[in-house]
């Protein structure tokens, strides 16, 4: 698998919450895998908590793997940017 390094910043607002979210990290190198929550929420800076609020709000995209919910970085990237606009 090849691997790319990528910065970005995200500011979220959730339906309940009033102070937006930031998530924001530094050159991180993202394989092109699929991931948990708990490493997605550790990725974005957030609770795995939320992770799981945005996959039952359709937020963002996720697989099942078996009985296993994974998601794929950089799709997740793309979707919350695309929410933010």
């Amino acid at each position: 698998m090849t691997m790319s390094a990528l910065q970005h910043t995200h500011t979220l607002r959730s339906r309940d919450d009033t102070a937006p979210l930031e998530a924001s990290y530094h050159t991180l190198s993202v394989d092109h895998g699929l991931v948990n929550a708990f490493t997605l929420a550790k990725h974005f800076s957030v609770h795995s908590r939320t992770v799981q609020r945005w996959t039952r709000r359709r937020l963002i995209p996720y697989y099942r793997v078996g009985k296993s919910i994974r998601y794929n970085i950089l799709e997740v990237m793309d979707a919350l940017s695309n929410h933010v606009q």
